[in-house]
């Protein structure tokens, strides 16, 4: 026993920092005021950040900044552009560290550095196609308009965030550790819409864990009766071709339980502290919120009976 929690230290404090993130999101749902709750998110992100990644912590974190100060600097018409290359510059830095003489970061650090590369370019695509589809088109007449009102105007407001809330939005605990990935409009409808008071996050986060210990079981059976070190020994070199073949297979059931129940918790966290919840008439999309309507949705106080998660 002690064996195995040495062999998978690692996964288990990540899955232990999840069940936590899981478990402190009605805390943190009640928290009174959007600012409180904007930097209990933050202040949380980065501990986690911390604890899991150790010294690496400076990559996903100075990366996050940096790309937060290129948005501001450049303008909203070429920020996207340019939080572009970097990030993904920078990810390349990241993933070949070794080459340049660093050492290189756990599986778990890379998972974050991957969200942080996804929410820092996501929002600067945001903030430029909220400025294409709602300022540019102003220029060239009422037709125009027209045509964004007849889609229902996917960006009808310019997105805009100061560099503080970027900063809250890139290192928010919410979806850091394993995803899901959201936008920021979603997120910044979590401070400002009050749907999330009226919607069962308990009962949805509950309903979601209910599979967690079968995949963490079959994970555990798996990994004890066809363990991943076996395939180096050689009785395993003297099995037969077929007992060869089909072992991979086994490994690949076995690691899709440890992605499952990552995924599942990963989702929870999301539930647990409201995030993502809008009344079902927006025909919500994953990650993005709703595709009609939304600034009805914004104006209109829905009654708890007609309002749901946004499935991530």
């Amino acid at each position: 026993m002690w064996a195995f929690v040495q062999k998978n230290k690692n996964d288990i404090i990540y899955l232990s920092l999840l069940l936590f993130s899981v478990l402190i999101g009605p805390y943190y749902r009640k928290l009174k005021t959007e600012e409180a709750k904007k930097w209990a998110g933050t202040i949380l992100g980065i501990a986690l950040i911390i604890i899991v990644s150790g010294y690496s912590a400076i990559h996903p974190i100075c990366s996050a900044l940096i790309g937060v100060i290129i948005i501001k600097v450049t303008t909203i018409r070429y920020c996207h552009v340019a939080t572009f290359f970097f990030m993904f510059a920078y990810l390349f830095f990241f993933r070949f560290a070794d080459k340049f003489g660093f050492k290189l970061s756990s599986g778990q650090t890379n998972l974050i550095q991957m969200i942080i590369v996804l929410r820092v370019i996501g929002v600067a695509f945001e903030m430029n196609g909220s400025w294409l589809a709602v300022v540019n088109p102003k220029k060239k007449g009422n037709e125009e308009i027209s045509k964004i009102n007849d889609r229902d105007e996917e960006f009808i407001e310019l997105i805009n965030p100061n560099i503080i809330d970027l900063v809250h939005y890139s290192f928010n605990y919410i979806g850091l550790l394993t995803g899901p990935y959201y936008r920021y409009r979603t997120f910044n409808d979590f401070f400002h819409l009050p749907y999330s008071k009226y919607v069962d996050c308990l009962g949805f986060t509950i309903n979601t864990l209910k599979i967690v210990p079968l995949y963490i079981s079959l994970y555990l059976a798996f990994s004890h009766i066809w363990p991943l070190e076996y395939v180096l020994t050689e009785d395993h070199n003297n099995r037969s071709f077929l007992y060869r073949m089909m072992y991979p297979w086994v490994l690949f059931a076995a690691f899709r339980q440890r992605i499952y129940s990552g995924m599942t918790l990963a989702e929870s966290v999301c539930t647990s502290a409201g995030l993502g919840a809008y009344p079902v008439q927006g025909r919500n999309r994953t990650g993005h919120g709703p595709t009609v309507g939304y600034m009805k949705l914004k104006n209109i106080l829905w009654r708890c009976g007609v309002v749901r998660r946004l499935s991530l």
